[in-house]
């Protein structure tokens, strides 16, 4: 459990939950207490974290990762069963891993509840013929455990689309949840773009490939005829989640670095890692607007955070960002060209004011539609036994 999209829906459901009056354990077979690569909610004594299966194998990198993965849920899934016989809990709630469904299903008699982030099968690469037979009996595996949940929940339109494409055997349509967003801002700040301000973009993601920020870069750097530039007032802020035990975050935050020095702007970018909740905040308050990057991303709640904190957001045109940003009035939704978005991002230094005024219609439509307490609400109806 550490500072993802995944694991930030589950605390917001784990403390709504609770705040509703209901009891909650949560069981993980990893737990990162630093302030920096948890969410506070599992390290100050608000939530009951239990951890089991730590000690079983698992690297981020390297071979076999899907199996050791199932070995420490298993595991995992295997104590929530003695727990349960000992004190029984009326629901079981289960994300991200499946395998283990139809076992907590028959063992515990109660309600089983699955919530699917996105496809696990889509989540790897399969680069070569033997990747792609060992992967089978995984994907099957993982379409028949899946159909044992009672209810089933997916975090978007898009996802619940790319469940029905990828489970061809699954004649259920999965129940949609949004995920909900809610900060306890403590220090508010008043965008001010005024002329002769400075102006400043932000990128806010975790420190992964597959989440392209490499587009921030060269869209900024496409920005370099503006008189804005010239006056040095343009920034670009790159932040997000990072673990120096983590391979890919350690290479992939070099190759930006070394990408920013190609490009020649590496005196107007500033990096950033694992920022504790206040300077997030602060960050993404100070920002014109922020820059999601990832293309067919399955949800995405950063764009959340940005709109509560009444930021715009530019955002690729597919996956969940179509259903957070509303084009042209919470911000814009751009094919993932540089150029094209850096024709937007002009728009945001010739017009700051704007964008700011899109912010704020932001921050209107996530308390309208992405609210904890409409989240809670659903997710409390789904839990019904």
């Amino acid at each position: 459990m550490g500072i993802g999209g995944a694991e930030k829906l589950i605390v917001e459901a784990a403390v709504g939950v609770q705040e509703a009056g209901h009891s909650v354990t949560i069981y993980t077979a990893y737990h990162n207490p630093h302030p920096k690569l948890s969410f506070p909610a599992t390290h100050d004594g608000s939530l009951d974290v239990r951890v089991h299966g730590n000690w079983l194998p698992y690297q981020a990198v390297g071979k076999f990762q899907l199996v050791k993965a199932l070995l420490r849920f298993t595991w995992l899934s295997f104590v929530v069963l003695y727990e349960h016989k000992k004190n029984p809990y009326d629901v079981i709630f289960v994300d991200q891993i499946s395998a283990t469904l139809p076992i907590i299903k028959f063992f515990s008699g109660v309600k089983v509840v699955f919530y699917c982030h996105f496809p696990d099968q889509l989540l790897t690469r399969r680069d070569s013929f033997i990747k792609k037979m060992y992967r089978i009996p995984f994907d099957l595996l993982e379409e028949f455990t899946t159909n044992s949940a009672h209810e089933i929940l997916v975090n978007s339109k898009f996802t619940a689309s790319v469940f029905k494409k990828t489970f061809k055997f699954l004649s259920r349509n999965p129940s949609i949840l949004y995920p909900a967003v809610e900060l306890k801002i403590k220090n508010q700040i008043e965008k001010d773009f005024s002329k002769g301000k400075p102006i400043q973009f932000l990128s806010l993601n975790r420190y992964e490939r597959k989440k392209n920020i490499q587009l921030a870069l060269e869209a900024f750097a496409l920005l370099k005829d503006t008189q804005q530039w010239k006056n040095n007032h343009l920034s670009l802020v790159i932040a997000g989640g990072y673990s120096d035990k983590v391979q890919e975050n350690v290479e992939h935050l070099k190759e930006l670095m070394d990408r920013a020095a190609q490009l020649g702007i590496q005196d107007k970018v500033t990096f950033m890692t694992s920022l504790e909740n206040e300077v997030r905040d602060k960050v993404i308050q100070e920002a014109v607007c922020l820059l999601y990057t990832p293309s067919n991303e399955h949800f995405g709640i950063v764009p959340l955070e940005a709109g509560l904190l009444s930021t715009a957001v530019i955002a690729c045109n597919s996956g969940g960002p179509l259903e957070t940003v509303e084009d042209g009035k919470t911000g814009y939704l751009v094919e993932p060209i540089p150029e094209n978005w850096s024709r937007v991002m002009k728009k945001a230094v010739e017009d700051p004011k704007h964008f700011v005024e899109m912010g704020k219609a932001g921050r209107k439509r996530v308390n309208t539609h992405f609210s904890r307490k409409q989240f809670v609400a659903r997710l409390v109806e789904a839990l019904k036994p």
